[in-house]
Formats: structure tokens, sequence, C-alpha cells
């Protein structure tokens, strides 16, 4: 099984032009995947919910991530993946 580092941060609105600098002049902690290149970005709440209910295993959950291939730096078409999940069943629905 692949390993895979996640890092979580907490990342208040006003401070996003900020977070997305600093991603751009940090691209070389991102690597390509051996088909295609994927970048996302997860959202969850002041308390992390979304976190701690994948954490804890809670069975109905849902989670929201922004998710594109081509490179960071030019990011022309993106989805808003809304992923739900019911016991061991789930569905995506992109926007």
């Amino acid at each position: 099984m692949e390993k895979r580092f996640e890092i979580k941060y907490e990342v208040y609105s006003r401070d996003f032009s900020k977070v997305y600098s600093s991603f751009i002049k940090n691209l070389k902690i991102f690597r390509e995947h051996k088909s295609r290149k994927v970048y996302s970005l997860y959202f969850d709440d002041k308390n992390l919910n979304s976190l701690f209910d994948n954490i804890t295993g809670i069975s109905e959950r849902e989670k929201y991530r922004l998710r594109w291939y081509q490179s960071f730096e030019n990011i022309k078409i993106s989805k808003l993946e809304i992923k739900k999940k019911l016991n061991k069943l789930t569905s995506k629905t992109s926007i």
C-alpha cells in the first residue's frame, strides 16, 4: 500500500490569497501521479468535524473538495466535489 502525507491547516477566508501564494511558491511539495497530476483542496469547518468524523469512523459523513488536473499555476477547469458516505455506500456529486 502506497503511503502519503495529508497535512491540514485552518485558514480563514481573509487569508486565502496568502495561502494561495504560499502554495505557488512551494509547488515542489506536490508530486506527480503516475498518469496525471491531481490537485485537491479539502474544506472543513473550524471544529474540523470532517477530519474527526473520518478518524473516528463515523459511517455517515460528507466532505467537500476542490479538484483539478491541470497545473497548479494555471487552473482552468476545476470541480467542487461533495463526497457522501453512508456505511459502505459512497457517492460523489461534482459541480
